[in-house]
């Protein structure tokens, strides 16, 4: 190991990562050459997977405070 590798955190999503996982999404869509088909608001995202009782769970992983995926 090098002393300046940085370790990578997997951790539960977060209500304040909303923004940053909306733009990974549109990233994703735009890779895949789908985001045309991408409808879903940034609001609408966040209604889904922070809700009462999302129907799925969402981690993130994180490099020096920046969500990288």
């Amino acid at each position: 190991h090098s002393a300046n590798m940085q370790a990578i955190a997997i951790r539960a999503a977060q209500p304040d990562d909303l923004a940053d996982l909306y733009l990974l999404l549109r990233a994703k869509a735009d890779f895949d050459g789908a985001l045309p088909a991408l409808t879903a608001t940034e609001a609408d995202l966040g209604r889904a997977i922070f809700c009462k009782d999302p129907g799925c769970k969402f981690v993130v992983a994180e490099l020096d405070g920046k969500l990288v995926g």
